[in-house]
């Protein structure tokens, strides 16, 4: 098979809508039909992804009532679910399709998922990983690649995400959200060339508008219940020299808006491709910068060192323990 794109998933829908043709009720046609139709609008690879979205609902239905008891339409409605965020009904429908077949690798990685997106974070990574191991060369092996460098990028781990979605960018280089994932890395790691190149290229591919504008991605995008947009922590060093950039103006606050460290990078990405020479503009995030000052009782800020960046955090007016061990207490 080969790796996903605007081509590849093209072309396999005109084949089972010719077998759809030629058998109306073949349950194996509507069921991989609908698949296809959802990866597409999953995968930000279409123009018309709400007519694509309706059609792949109506296919996994009749395929569902067809034929019940087989893993192929209850896979199919699990990717229906999928594709209209509703992560935590699509689950059992993939458990459902791996108790008929326990080999159905990509449940494994979809549920990995929708257990992120449903606040189960701490599971997503071991069930990709397991979905890798499983089948090292499968063709969708790209897109795990991906989902597990968001899970990085959306813990603080930049350099393991950064090493993750270039092994993506690798096996599926027409994908636009792990392009777009791996700008964000590179801007939140200070490379800003890399991520406008990036982010260019995820412009240049997606199916829509979303990487034009921070406000653009929100409108279109999905980020999960309010715990995984929880653990999307503001960079540690939100600061931008560059003198005009709004980042200096406001730092991010402590709790951001969904997907805040994803979007942060793409900030500073897109602010790196808007020169009047043509040329990428340089946002360089500085190593050591103060984000948020608190200040405790004391009145006096505690550095704290992360990842070679400078995080302050308030120093209480608790007695160090030498202090306390002399007075006997």
């Amino acid at each position: 098979m080969k790796p996903p794109s605007r081509e590849t998933r093209s072309e396999a829908i005109g084949l089972f809508e010719r077998a759809l043709a030629i058998d109306p009720q073949s349950v194996a046609a509507q069921s991989y039909l609908a698949i296809t139709l959802t990866a597409r609008v999953l995968d930000n690879l279409t123009d018309s992804a709400a007519a694509d979205l309706s059609r792949a609902d109506e296919l996994a239905r009749r395929a569902l009532a067809a034929l019940p008891r087989s893993p192929l339409p209850h896979y199919a409605k699990g990717q229906v679910l999928r594709a209209q965020n509703r992560y935590d009904e699509a689950i059992p429908e993939y458990e459902t399709a791996l108790v008929y077949d326990r080999n159905w690798v990509n449940a494994y990685a979809h549920i990995g998922q929708c257990k992120l997106y449903a606040g189960s974070i701490a599971e997503a990574i071991p069930l990709h990983e397991q979905a890798i191991r499983l089948s090292p060369r499968d063709a969708e092996i790209g897109v795990w690649y991906h989902r597990v460098g968001l899970v990085h990028l959306l813990q603080s781990r930049a350099d393991a995400a950064i090493i993750w979605l270039e092994k993506a960018r690798s096996a599926i280089p027409a994908h636009p959200n792990g392009r777009a994932y791996l700008a964000s890395a590179y801007a939140l790691k200070g490379e800003t060339e890399r991520a406008a190149a990036e982010l260019t290229e995820a412009r240049r591919v997606s199916g829509d508008d979303r990487y034009s504008s921070i406000a653009r991605l929100k409108a279109a995008g999905y980020f999960g219940v309010p715990k995984t947009r929880a653990c999307s922590k503001p960079p540690i060093s939100p600061g931008c020299v560059r003198p005009g950039c709004r980042r200096n103006e406001r730092h991010l606050p402590a709790r951001r808006e969904p997907s805040a460290r994803m979007c942060a990078g793409l900030l500073c990405a897109r602010r790196a491709t808007l020169g009047n020479d043509g040329k990428p503009r340089h946002c360089a995030v500085p190593r050591s910068h103060p984000q948020g000052l608190l200040r405790g009782n004391s009145g006096k800020l505690q550095p704290r060192v992360i990842v070679g960046a400078i995080r302050w955090r308030p120093r209480t007016n608790c007695r160090s323990r030498r202090t306390r061990r002399r007075s006997g207490s």
